[in-house]
This record gives structure tokens, sequence and C-alpha cells, in this order.
């Protein structure tokens, strides 16, 4: 029987100490990755849900709204809110919002379109369709898409 080690019993324990310490701190910083990855989409989530709520809250028939709605059901408007909080077809198509929310910088393009829900008995818009499309990472494919119904007429 001998007492202690020898120097490669030495060597192979720092080596396998040394791969379980780079492992780990791999696996943290890809952890951590994640995490800020899926607090930037609950972000633009909340963002997406904010857009669809104001969009319901909006009389699309009011006189000052009912020249933002297409008349045709195979038209799309894009719309972008203004500083006033209303909403506004006097931009070029394909506009972004720019909003920063939880200090996470986001573009918001928002679509609204007619729907044709009695496929063509009576008026031709029958309701608003609209699409927000919020992207939180800018040159990434990273984005959360909200499609909702609003503003009937009746």
């Amino acid at each position: 029987m001998r007492a202690g080690s020898t120097l490669i019993e030495v060597m192979i324990s720092c080596l396998i100490l040394a791969i379980l310490s780079i492992a780990s701190t791999a696996y943290l910083g890809k952890a951590n990755s994640m995490v800020a990855n899926q607090r930037n989409r609950m972000s633009a989530v909340a963002t997406a849900n904010g857009y669809v709520e104001e969009i319901h809250a909006t009389d699309w028939w009011n006189s000052s709204m009912t020249n933002q709605v297409p008349k045709n059901v195979n038209t799309t408007n894009t719309i972008r809110r203004t500083a006033s909080c209303t909403w506004s077809t006097n931009v070029a198509a394909g506009v972004n919002n720019y909003v920063t929310n939880n200090g996470i910088s986001m573009t918001v393009l928002t679509k609204i379109y007619c729907v044709d829900a009695d496929g063509g008995v009576g008026t031709n818009c029958d309701c608003v369709g609209a699409t927000v499309t919020v992207n939180y990472r800018p040159g990434q494919n990273d984005q959360v898409v909200r499609q909702t119904l609003a503003g009937a007429p009746w």
C-alpha cells in the first residue's frame, strides 16, 4: 500500500476539474443568454398586446377614423400610432413605430384590413382586422405577431 498520489494522477485530476469548470461556465453563459432572450420576448408580447388593446378601443367607424379603414377587402393599410396616441395612415408603406419597453428597443409594424365576414352581403367591410408585428431584436428574425378583429360597425 502506498501513501500519496503520483504526478500523473494529480495532472489528470486537474484536467478533469478544468473541463468541468469550463463546461459549467459555458452552461451558465448560455442559460443567461436564454433568460435575456425570454425577457425580451415577454416585453415584445406585452407591447403587441398593448397595441391590440388600443386597436380594440378605437372606434374605427367614427368620422375621423373611417378614412383609415380600407374600403376594398383585398387592401391593407399600414397604420402608425402617433405621439398623441391616435392612428394615422399618413405613413409610407412599411414604416414602423420604434418603441422602448423595459429598456428594449423594438420596431412595431401595424396593418389593418377590411374583413368581409358575410361573403359580400350588404357592406363589403363587416369589421376591421389588424396584424401587429413586434421585432424585438432588430437585425434578427425574432418577432411576435398578434392578429385580431375589431371595430365592427354594428
